[in-house]
């Protein structure tokens, strides 16, 4: 019994529109903080190091923020991290009110489903006298002092019927009204000519009522048509389209990956954690960006490949807006930069390195870059420089181990050589280094987001629904022949011009019948 009232009134809770609009506002304004609020990369959330650097650079940009001596700065930064302000999207409150907006919506579609299909399905045909009241909207009686004296006065079409009305020529022949004349449910039709039924009917069509029913009621002849009967309906596909929207939010959060990868000319790289299964390898063959007279880039474009398993899957040149996709990761170009190209062999004469060592870092404006010699407890820091004569020179610093006492690193050597000169070992603590020359590496931002499809399927089942709403909307429209009077009722949904659509309606049952608008 417990269990069946929290229920009902978590579904009450649930189904309250008022609900769902301060879960909207309450994620409108996380997307405002969001916006405000400088948001951490998405590749920072599972690395320390990238994330403890990015609240750095914060720190260090708001912590002299202090009004009237007070550190606001600091806390600030303190608290937003605390709260998660600097990666909005994926936190758990986020991720919360995404879900709690999501079961929302469908709890709201269900509990209207019904509701929108009777509105839809069931429509009410006779209408008392009442309702055609001219003082209501959209409202009007018309005449049929022409149309009547023209006179068919059976629903049996006859010759002079037939000839008075250019509608009804041949009507004999015409099987709708040989059947009208047998319909049990328009019997009794003295008063009710053929012609004016008929012209109501066409009438109806001409203004694409096509959905059309007659029926007798009070002695009267009563005409209905639909219009888009069934477009309140459209509302279903919008909130299918909100709820995938969503669904594909938390899919993207939950299991898309972002990561950027320097990779130098000839090198290879693991897309994710070396270990992984089924992980991928990129190569990349062959970097080029050509220049322009003025010394800017004309473009600049990989040539790369990925493997799985030692098979090569896919190879393609990809550029800025052109990206490699394969096995659901896409390859973005991102960006480039200089690689001193270095051979290096041990004391014993061993080669222990040949490659590029990127210089995808900045000292003092200078391209500068940083590896560890394999098989030495020795960090190479290069810095690509030019010499005063012009020539390029590369910088290059040799650093052992950090000293426990100090915590510095120690230096080991220090050289500048030109491009093709080779090192003297004494002078490079036993290693011999030889620059080859300058190369190139290329930045790329490897992205697989699961959830891409469902927010494609979410736009159009958005678009389409949207579209039916604005530009479908339902009109119904009744007209009720009584003798000689035509009664006329015209409602429609919002985003239509009523007044407009149903002077055209009668004005088409006044041009049909020859009849006039009574009270004009």
């Amino acid at each position: 019994m417990i269990l069946a009232r929290v229920g009902a009134a978590a579904w009450r809770l649930l189904t309250d529109v008022r609900v769902a609009v301060v879960l909207i506002i309450l994620l409108a304004l996380s997307g405002l903080v969001a916006t405000l609020v400088r948001q951490f990369p998405v590749t920072a959330a599972n690395d320390p190091a990238r994330y403890a650097a990015e609240l750095a650079a914060v720190h260090q940009a708001w912590d002299p923020i202090a009004p009237l001596g007070l550190p606001v700065g600091s806390v600030l930064v303190d608290t937003f991290s605390a709260v998660g302000l600097f990666s909005v999207f994926s936190t758990p409150w986020f991720l919360l009110l995404m879900t709690t907006l999501t079961v929302s919506i469908v709890c709201c579609t269900l509990d209207r489903t019904p509701r929108l299909w009777r509105g839809a399905r069931d429509v009410h045909v006779e209408q008392p006298q009442a309702f055609f009241d001219r003082s209501r909207g959209q409202r009007a009686t018309i005449e049929l002092t022409g149309l009547a004296a023209a006179g068919v006065a059976d629903r049996a079409p006859d010759s002079a019927g037939a000839g008075a009305d250019p509608e009804l020529a041949n009507a004999a022949a015409d099987p709708e009204l040989a059947n009208a004349a047998a319909d049990p449910e328009l019997a009794n039709t003295a008063a009710h000519p053929v012609s004016a039924l008929r012209a109501v009917e066409g009438a109806f069509r001409a203004q694409h009522f096509r959905r059309q029913r007659v029926v007798q009621a009070d002695g009267a002849t009563v005409v209905y048509g639909d219009r888009n009967q069934y477009q309140m309906l459209a509302t279903l596909l919008t909130h299918a389209g909100l709820v995938l929207f969503l669904l594909a939010g938390a899919v993207t959060a939950a299991a898309s990956f972002e990561a950027v990868v320097f990779v130098g000319e000839g090198q290879t790289a693991p897309v994710r954690p070396i270990g992984t299964p089924g992980n991928l390898l990129l190569k990349v063959h062959d970097f080029s960006a050509p220049q322009r007279a003025d010394g800017s880039f004309a473009d600049f474009s990989t040539d790369l490949s990925v493997y799985q398993d030692g098979q090569e899957l896919a190879r393609k040149t990809i550029r800025v807006n052109d990206p490699l996709r394969v096995d659901g990761y896409a390859f973005h170009q991102n960006t480039f930069g200089p690689a001193a190209e270095l051979t290096i062999h041990d004391a014993a004469g061993s080669l222990v390195w040949r490659g590029p060592l990127l210089l995808d870092d900045m000292l003092l404006g200078r391209p500068q870059g940083f590896m560890t010699i394999p098989g030495a407890d020795v960090g190479l820091v290069a810095v690509l420089n030019e010499g005063a004569d012009g020539v390029a020179q590369l910088v290059m610093q040799g650093v052992g181990p950090a000293d426990p006492a100090t915590g510095q690193n120690e230096t080991l050597f220090l050289v500048t050589i030109p491009v093709g000169v080779t090192t003297d070992p004494e002078v490079t603590a036993g290693h011999t280094i030889s620059w080859d020359g300058v190369g190139a590496w290329s930045g790329m931002v490897i992205r697989s987001d699961p959830g891409q499809p469902f927010i494609w399927l979410a736009f159009g089942l958005l678009i389409v629904g949207l579209m039916l709403t604005f530009y479908f909307p339902r009109r119904r429209a009744w007209a009720r022949i009584e003798g000689d009077r035509i009664g006329l009722a015209f409602l429609a949904d919002r985003y239509v011009d009523k007044d407009r659509e149903f002077g055209q309606l009668r004005d088409e049952v006044q041009r049909r019948t020859g009849g006039h608008q009574a009270g004009s």
